[in-house]
């Protein structure tokens, strides 16, 4: 497919800095504990600062920055994708 923005733009969009590592940032092992928490309904959609503190997982709250905009079917798709990449499975449980 070919680009149709013009030339400005897509050199702008090539020289963009990248702010932020995203979900790599985020290490597996407190994301497993989304996935449950989201379709449990135990976590607030969109995810927020908040919601992430009340759940026990405010220490991941940088890394799931991309996805506070998300609805909860959304999420869901990210989170299980993000984390079949890297290789995890089976059924996590909340942290207490």
């Amino acid at each position: 497919m070919r680009d149709t923005r013009s030339p400005a733009v897509s050199r702008v969009l090539q020289l963009a800095p990248m702010r932020s590592r995203g979900l790599t940032q985020g290490p597996t092992r407190r994301l497993k504990y989304l996935p449950p928490l989201v379709h449990r309904g135990q976590i607030a959609i969109p995810l927020s600062g908040s919601g992430l503190m009340l759940a026990g997982l405010e220490d991941i709250s940088d890394a799931v920055t991309s996805l506070k905009t998300l609805d909860a079917q959304a999420l869901q798709v990210v989170l299980v994708a993000v984390l079949a990449e890297r290789g995890v499975g089976g059924k996590s449980r909340a942290p207490a």
